[in-house]
């Protein structure tokens, strides 16, 4: 099955050493991307079976069936991961129910049993990947605000507007308590972003930019393309690209900040995937205008 798409040889050659070449597919129109279940199953099966086996110490395996029998004449020998489920809890944090497949010999027999291990991923605070385990039952899992595999929110029109009210309640809360328009500037700042101006192209068709990450960019001067360091948490916005499309840019402005409300799990764990084997990891930007097979890839730009 194809996992991952690579465009750089240097990495590819990494990609195909650490998870074999099934899992990748080549293309020079994608950077490389990570689903979050390739990102468990590759880092952390090891340590599911590991947590599985101190369960089973603990005598707190849910067994189906003479649990007394399994705790006495078998131990557990192998844990596959079978499944990951992503549900959000806060921008910046989820919940994960991991389905594994856990086999138990006795020396004769094998016996398999399947549990659902829950835990928490966070870009803001310490992970914690294995805070309970439980009989796995599809009608358990949640189903409210699920994530893609890639760590985006499946967002309908009949949700935006609830979307857009938990932004201000978290950072513009007056704007909820009174009827006054939004400063797109300083919501941006509450959030922990500066706005820049900036000649992001010479045809108009860049209207603006959130990076996460300091970098550098090329941008324009009087016509001529320049090489510009940008700050990390940098909304840069281009006036005159703006102003050719008849745009306003508050809501220019606000489209990046909800870039960054909904779409920073998704450049987290990417980051995280790539971030010792590339020397610079791509921008939010880089996957928008990418073309992906993903639905929920394409609606990175859109939500």
């Amino acid at each position: 099955m194809a996992l991952l798409t690579v465009y750089d040889d240097k990495l590819r050659r990494y990609v195909i050493q650490t998870f074999g070449e099934k899992i990748l597919r080549y293309s020079k129109k994608l950077p490389v991307m990570c689903r979050f279940s390739d990102y468990i199953i590759s880092n952390y099966t090891e340590s599911y079976h590991i947590f599985i086996c101190e369960c089973f110490k603990k005598h707190e395996i849910p067994f189906s069936g003479n649990s007394d029998f399994y705790y006495r004449e078998t131990i557990p020998v192998c844990t596959e991961i079978m499944n990951v489920y992503v549900h959000r809890t806060d921008h910046l944090s989820c919940r994960i129910d991991t389905v594994v497949n856990t086999a138990f010999s006795n020396g004769k027999n094998i016996y398999r049993f399947r549990f659902c291990v829950t835990g928490t991923f966070s870009a803001a605070k310490k992970c914690n990947f294995f805070r309970f385990i439980t009989p796995y039952r599809k009608s358990h899992i949640p189903e409210e605000n699920l994530l893609s595999e890639y760590l985006v929110p499946y967002l309908s029109k009949r949700n935006l507007d609830a979307e857009a009210e938990s932004i201000l309640q978290l950072y513009y809360p007056e704007a909820l308590q009174y009827p006054v328009p939004v400063n797109a500037v300083e919501l941006a700042r509450n959030m922990g972003y500066t706005v820049r101006k900036a000649r992001l192209s010479d045809n108009n068709s860049k209207l603006g930019s959130i990076f996460f990450e300091k970098r550098n960019i090329c941008c324009w001067i009087d016509g001529k393309q320049v090489i510009r360091t940008v700050a990390a948490n940098t909304i840069l916005i281009d006036i005159e690209a703006q102003q050719a499309h008849g745009c306003n840019v508050n809501d220019i402005i606000v489209h990046e900040c909800v870039h960054a409300y909904e779409h920073y799990l998704f450049y987290y764990l990417q980051k995280i995937f790539l971030s010792d084997n590339m020397d610079e990891i791509p921008e939010l930007e880089d996957y928008a205008e990418c073309t992906a097979d993903d639905k929920t890839l394409q609606w990175i730009e859109h939500q």
